[in-house]
């Protein structure tokens, strides 16, 4: 933002270093700052409403201790013109209200386990790429074509609206798929992990 800067004799007060830095104390009614200024370009600003705007010209650390907490009661963004890297030593978690979107050129999931839980899963991308066992406890439906690139063992009833392409014969191996059998099912995955 622009600075307020509107300073009248005699309400601004201003210390100035041999070097270069200054801090100004500016009472001038209407247009009342806060200004720490390093010689470099970097300073620390606060207006006459309260707003705060900090400007680094190189680069900036903040270190705590203890926990860091940051919080506002509106908008966040963080913005870079080159990557951005967010690291956790324990546990990471993302939760919002409303959609949480992730939107990139290729957005890659990488961990010993990915559970997806909600009450619909859509997946829509030109190509969409599952490398590993991928076992589905419920009902698939597929709207479209569909080509199986080896071997595909359905459990349960299989429902396709579309094309299906194989190489392999694809046939149910049991009508029906009760609780245990499930469970069974969903153990023998885990434990070829």
């Amino acid at each position: 933002p622009e600075t307020p800067y509107a300073a009248v004799y005699p309400y601004n007060h201003v210390y100035y270093s041999e070097s270069g830095h200054a801090i100004e104390v500016d009472d001038t009614p209407g247009a009342e700052r806060l200004h720490l200024y390093h010689r470099s370009g970097t300073f620390t600003e606060y207006h006459p409403e309260g707003t705060l705007v900090e400007k680094c010209m190189a680069e900036k650390y903040e270190i705590s201790i203890g926990s860091h907490f940051i919080g506002t009661s509106k908008k966040f963004s963080v913005e870079a013109t080159e990557s951005i890297r967010m690291k956790a030593g324990a546990e990471a978690v993302v939760e919002a209200i409303g959609p949480v979107a992730l939107q990139g050129a290729s957005v890659s999931l990488k961990a010993g386990k990915v559970f997806v839980g909600s009450e619909e899963n859509t997946v829509s991308s030109g190509i969409t790429v599952i490398s590993g066992d991928v076992v589905i406890a419920g009902n698939v439906t597929i709207a479209g074509t569909h080509t199986v690139l080896g071997r595909q063992d359905i459990i349960g009833v299989s429902n396709v609206a579309g094309t299906l392409h194989s190489p392999f014969p694809i046939a149910p191996l049991e009508p029906e798929l009760d609780e245990e059998a499930l469970a069974e099912l969903l153990l023998k995955a885990e434990q070829a992990e």
